[in-house]
Formats: structure tokens, C-alpha cells, sequence
């Protein structure tokens, strides 16, 4: 289960994501790696054919990865 269910930003990570693959637990990474993943997945994004992420979703997005991301 994701943190933060059925919060707005939960549900978007999970809508937004989920569409290429099952939407990772944020604690998987730490707040540095979840930076450097996002970003990589902007490119497979736009290969698969979808939007990318605008700048609103996708520091939503971002923001909350890193505030739920793991420490280690």
C-alpha cells in the first residue's frame, strides 16, 4: 500500500505512473534517487507515446516521492 492513500498526490503517482508500470513504494529510494528517476522517466515517457509530466505534476509528483522517500 502506498503512504498517504487516496491523497490527491497518492493518486496521482499512482495514475500517472502506473500507467507504464506498478507504482513503486516511495520508500524504495531515498529523496536523491527519486530526483535523478523522475527526471529519467520524463524521456520514457514521451517514447511511449504519453504526455509528459507538465511542471505542476510533476513537482507533485516529486514532492510526494522525497517527503515519503526511504533513508536509505
Amino acid at each position: 500500500m502506498l503512504p498517504e492513500a487516496g491523497s490527491p498526490t497518492a493518486m496521482l503517482y499512482k495514475s500517472r505512473c502506473g500507467q507504464c508500470h506498478a507504482p513503486y513504494n516511495p520508500r524504495s529510494m531515498t529523496a536523491a534517487m527519486w530526483e535523478i528517476q523522475v527526471n529519467a522517466m520524463q524521456d520514457r515517457i514521451r517514447r511511449a507515446g504519453l504526455p509528459p509530466l507538465d511542471g505542476a505534476d510533476r513537482k507533485a509528483i516529486l514532492d510526494y516521492l522525497t517527503r515519503n522517500a526511504g533513508a536509505e
